[in-house]
């Protein structure tokens, strides 16, 4: 299950809500179990015209 949280949130908001209690380590954990730090997998996932969550909805 992947676990969202709400676009707007800072890394370290993201780390405290995953249950990190040093948002410090967030960050290196992160970049060791994905092999990109959580700013760039950000920009990564904003860009990528797959993502059917981020576009706009389509009217009737």
């Amino acid at each position: 299950m992947e676990r969202r949280y709400p676009e707007g949130w800072t890394v370290a908001q993201a780390a405290y809500w995953l249950g990190f209690q040093d948002p410090a380590y967030f960050p290196r954990f992160f970049t060791r179990i994905c092999n990109e730090s959580p700013s760039k997998y950000r920009e990564r996932k904003r860009l990528s015209p797959g993502d059917a969550s981020r576009s706009a909805p389509t009217g009737s």
